[in-house]
């Protein structure tokens, strides 16, 4: 059975300084640009924006999860960046996020897709969970906590 961390590597982990979603998204999308399982970091950047402006993909508590399908990713992946500061999202609880959790599927994923983001909202819906991430101070600390999920 598959756990959130699977398709996190260290690589993809981060705390950062945003001040906005927008930059929130490109300091994640930017933990991508060595990740041999995307042929085109910049159209894929276009998709996971292009998405976002369909439909905001806060899920409340904090979490942000823009998501795509996507012909530019060959194999799952997955960046998770905790944010120093809250931004403003556009979740559904009307809160703003301090952590995001940007997923990547290949074309054609439909179950895994599903089945990962029902795995990550459902291990985010625990609040231990939630205060442990977004009180990370280091990668190092990410990845005992996403080790555990």
């Amino acid at each position: 059975m598959f756990k959130v961390s699977s398709y996190l590597s260290p690589r993809r982990l981060a705390v950062i300084d945003a001040t906005s979603k927008t930059a929130a998204f490109r300091q994640t999308l930017d933990l991508f640009r060595d990740c041999p399982y995307i042929h085109d970091i910049d159209i894929f950047a276009t998709e996971i924006f292009k998405r976002e402006e369909v439909l905001a993909t806060g899920i409340g508590n904090g979490i942000g999860v823009p998501h795509v399908r996507s012909i530019q990713v060959r194999e799952p992946v997955a960046a998770l960046t905790v944010l120093r500061k809250p931004v403003d999202y556009g979740s559904m609880d009307g809160k703003p996020v301090n952590i995001i959790i940007m997923i990547g599927m290949p074309d054609g994923a439909n179950e895994l897709y599903l089945k990962y983001l029902s795995k990550i909202s459902l291990k985010f819906q625990n609040e231990q969970v939630r205060t442990a991430v977004a009180e990370a101070i280091n990668v190092e600390d990410l990845c005992r906590i996403i080790s555990m999920l």
